[in-house]
């Protein structure tokens, strides 16, 4: 099975949107624009399974608020402290409603995560170093420079993801150029090619269980 390099991809959106030259848009600007959609739009409309796994969080006593990780698209039940497990909420009303706004509180093993604009609040705050590992979806990869593969095989076992990649990558270049017309009609094959991908993506975990990574 061949993958989808960084090269293949780049070749077949500038035939898709009709972008022969290569000062516009640049190698560099066209491998930032591939990168984007697949980190950001592409994992958006399709959930990749084998990319769902645990975010492991190491805490420091007496810190309660910490960083939503760059890395994951989501953090979703279930989470654990150690092999307890412990709530996830989202509605900083609910939240705080069990727990004090202030650091008087006593410190203790955490008990509730509130994930809300972009951070990770701990409640009881630490007092001590604790592992939390909280469910998630990654982001994709990014390229680590032109020549690099795209990795789209290895995360669901098929070549299609590729192609996908080029027709969304496409359709944002024209857009971005106010080519809506050409998008909409590339937009028809786009839907089709990612049906198709997603239809063999299916099948493939159909066969075998997949299992997150710890």
């Amino acid at each position: 099975m061949s993958l989808w390099s960084f090269s293949d991809i780049a070749t077949e959106v500038r035939k898709l949107a009709a972008r022969p030259s290569t000062s516009n848009p640049t190698a560099a600007q066209l491998n930032e624009r591939i990168d984007r959609f697949i980190r950001f739009k592409l994992p958006a409309e399709v959930k990749f399974q084998l990319q769902q796994r645990f975010y492991s969080l190491s805490t420091t006593a007496s810190t309660g608020t910490y960083t939503f990780p760059d890395d994951f698209q989501t953090l979703v039940p279930p989470a654990f402290v150690g092999d307890e497990a412990i709530d996830v909420l989202y509605e900083p009303a609910i939240f705080w409603n069990n727990w004090l706004i202030d650091s008087t509180e006593t410190s203790a093993k955490p008990q509730q995560i509130l994930i809300y604009d972009n951070d990770i609040v701990l409640r009881p705050i630490p007092d001590d170093t604790y592992t939390i590992r909280i469910f998630g979806n990654k982001r994709l990869d990014t390229f680590s420079d032109a020549a690099s593969q795209s990795g789209l095989s290895d995360i669901d076992g098929q070549d299609g993801w590729g192609e996908v990649v080029a027709y969304g990558t496409a359709i944002d270049l024209l857009v971005s150029g106010g080519e809506f017309e050409k998008a909409a009609a590339l937009k028809v094959f786009y839907d089709r090619v990612r049906a198709i991908a997603q239809d063999a993506t299916a099948q493939m975990l159909s066969t075998q269980r997949s299992v997150p990574s710890f």
